[in-house]
């Protein structure tokens, strides 16, 4: 199994009195155009993906229906929003539902941070986060899948900036 995990574009700020919650933030302009750069990058770097899974926070779906158009041009994965990646969910959840699909797909999920930093650690050392995600930061873990005691290979880790370097 592969697995792509990517931080959320850059989000509105929760103003002093506003009534939006932070689940309800949405992905600003730049958010937006920052994630097509990512999304063309992933598409290029990581090939087919089967499945994106997202939080359900409005930024995180915002930023999967980007990434979702882009790997629709060729691929067509299916789009789903997972408790066990909205902010605060524990790794050991997210686990769960990691193992509960094909051990032969590539799972591409969105969240939050420190939530994705934990969850590498769990994936890749079976302990806590090691690496920051910046906001639209994405890296592909090679997770054999024999067991959840089975520890992943972190192949790469990238910020939005780099996917620009590389001209995608």
């Amino acid at each position: 199994m592969r697995i792509v995990l990517v931080r959320h574009g850059i989000a509105e700020e929760l103003e002093a009195g506003s009534t939006l919650t932070d689940s309800h933030r949405r992905l600003t302009k730049k958010g937006r155009k920052q994630m097509k750069q990512v999304a063309k990058g992933l598409r290029r770097l990581v090939g087919a993906v089967d499945i994106i899974a997202t939080s359900p926070y409005t930024r995180a779906v915002q930023t999967a229906e980007v990434l979702r158009k882009e790997f629709d041009k060729k691929y067509k994965p299916v789009l789903q929003q997972v408790e066990a990646l909205k902010s605060g969910a524990s790794s050991e959840d997210a686990m769960q539902w990691i193992t509960s699909n094909n051990s032969d797909a590539t799972v591409l999920l969105v969240g939050h941070e420190p939530d994705l930093s934990i969850l590498l650690g769990h994936i890749t050392s079976g302990g806590g986060g090691y690496a920051r995600f910046s906001k639209g930061g994405a890296c592909l873990i090679d997770y054999p899948y024999a067991s959840t005691a089975t520890k992943g290979k972190l192949l790469w880790m990238a910020t939005p900036a780099m996917f620009k370097w590389l001209g995608v």
